[in-house]
Formats: C-alpha cells, structure tokens, sequence
C-alpha cells in the first residue's frame, strides 16, 4: 500500500506539473499592455498631402540596447519594405507614414533581434498609433478620423536563431505568445455610426514570398443585438495580408431584420457584438466621427489564441 500511496502522490505531482504547464502557456497572450519582443501595427495610412497621416512610435523600456527590425507591409500587394533600427535603453523611435511610407495603407510588425538578426526573448518594446484622416479616405461613409491605439505586444520567452536568412516566429505560447484567430468586437449600429471598419493584419505565413493569410474570415461569425438576439453570417473579413472591412446594412448581410440589415439587429442609440475567426492575426475597429458623437479606434478582443508561424527576412 505505501508503494501504491507513493505512486499515486507522484501521480498527481505529475498531473499538477502538467496542468500548471498548460495553464501557463494558454495565459501567454498578446496584449496592448505590456512589453514584449513583436509589435504589431495593424494600420497606418497617408495620402499625398499629408491630410491623412500616421504617427507610429516604438519605445525600448529595457535596460539594455536592442535592434528593431522593421516590417513595413503594403496592405494590397502584400509587399514588404524593411530596415533596421537600433533602440538605446529607454529611448523612442517615431515613424511618420506620410515620410516613410507615403501615400500607402498598411500595417507594420517591429521585431526586437540581436546583431546576428536573431530574436531576442523579453525584447521590451512597446508601442501606439496616432491615426489622422480627413472624411471618405479610411473608406466611402467614413467621416473624419482622429483617434490612437495601443500596438499588439507579442513576448518572447526564448531567443529564436536566424538560419539562412530567414527568421521563424513561433506564436504557439511558448516560444511567443500564442496569435489570436477569435475575435469580438463591440460596435455601434450603422444608421448611428456610419463608416465604422474592422481592419484585420494577417500574421500567418512568409513575409519573403508575400503568402500571408489571417485577414480572412474562417467559418460562420455571428451578430449578437444588445439583448442577445443573434444573427450568423459569412464571408465578411476578406483580404490577404490585411483587410479592410466596412460595416454597413448590408454588410455583413443577415436575414429577418425587417430588411434593415445590420441596424435591424444592432438599433440605433444601442451596442450590439460580432464574433469571427480567422487564420491569425491582429485588428482594430474604427469608428470615424459622426452625429452619435462616439468615435474613435479599439483594438479587437481576442476570444481564442493559434499556433501560428510568421516566416520574416533576417540580416
């Protein structure tokens, strides 16, 4: 019996280790809030004139020097520019789109590396987005946008080494925090808030080759009213790399709200939820200004995490 006794503690040392693992690695998530080895922006814009403008800046909160490796991804093409920058303790870096990348839509991943381009674990950066645009550029029923946002904030646990070039970023909870693929967003009803967009950075794939995906809705999302009545539909994130999604009365389009859409579910004066999924990736909602008088840009809750790998240039 002592035997059996020893045998069934060390059991359940075992299962309490394992468990506690687990609970561990399924807490590592991105966040806003934190520091941390990867930002994600998920959006910046500028037009010709600099009415429409982006200011992004990355700060070092770390005791010791880091290089950020940038990734600037044009949102259309899928095409990346990069360039390293190096950070002293404590010091900020501020990028400007309309000098930098002018007169594109996009979004930007920084990533902290050492000077052979490896990924370097608790790397301490943290971010925000200062995001101007006059009314109809962030999209056709947009009015005036001024608001900011915090950037994700991926940490790494452990350093990643470079091999050939090429640099894997493993967002499974363990070696990077895990990459949301389940969202929730709160928003207002159309006919209230006009203009409103989710914007979606995918962050699964290869940054060489240009194949991305998790800008792109998987399965049936569904649409919850305030006194949770609910709608399902699909097909409403579309986009490669990054997507640029409107909502309006008709998209996303649902069934028995008296033929008024989206304000049928979500009635004006009240905030009603929509919850999607997609392959990976981080997003935003923007509101613009309009005659409600609530506006502004937040990022999207995350309701389910994915092992997830991003393949990026390393020099």
């Amino acid at each position: 019996m002592r035997g059996f006794s020893k045998l069934l503690n060390l059991t359940l040392v075992i299962t309490f280790l394992c468990v506690l693992s687990f609970s561990s690695q399924a807490q590592n998530k991105p966040s806003e809030q934190k520091t941390g080895s990867v930002l994600v922006f998920p959006y910046y814009t500028s037009n010709d004139n600099g009415t429409a403008d982006t200011l992004m800046s990355i700060s070092n909160v770390n005791n010791t020097s880091v290089i950020v490796h940038l990734y600037f991804m044009e949102g259309r093409t899928c095409q990346q520019a990069d360039v390293a920058v190096f950070l002293t303790p404590n010091a900020t870096i501020t990028l400007q789109a309309f000098n930098d990348m002018p007169m594109e839509t996009g979004y930007l991943i920084a990533v902290a590396v050492d000077q052979n381009g490896n990924l370097v674990a608790n790397g301490g950066l943290t971010g925000s987005a200062f995001v101007k645009a006059p009314a109809g550029h962030v999209n056709a029923a947009a009015g005036e946008v001024r608001g900011n946002y915090g950037a994700t904030v991926f940490n790494a646990y452990q350093p990643v080494v470079a091999v050939n070039g090429e640099l894997a970023l493993n967002f499974n909870g363990a070696i990077l925090d895990a990459m949301p693929s389940g969202f929730a967003v709160a928003l207002q009803s159309p006919n209230s808030a006009p203009g409103q967009m989710i914007v979606m950075a995918g962050m699964n794939g290869n940054l060489i080759d240009s194949t991305l995906t998790g800008a792109t809705q998987v399965g049936t999302g569904v649409a919850y009213s305030a006194d949770e009545a609910l709608r399902s539909f699909t097909t409403l994130i579309r986009g490669g790399c990054q997507s640029l999604t409107p909502l309006t009365n008709s998209n996303p389009r649902l069934v028995g709200t008296s033929g008024l859409g989206l304000s049928g579910l979500i009635t004006p004066g009240t905030v009603g939820i929509l919850k999607f999924s997609t392959a990976g990736g981080v997003g935003i909602l923007i509101t613009p200004k309009n005659n409600s008088g609530w506006s502004g840009i937040r990022n999207l809750t995350c309701t389910r995490t994915s092992n997830v790998t991003l393949t990026v240039p390393s020099f």
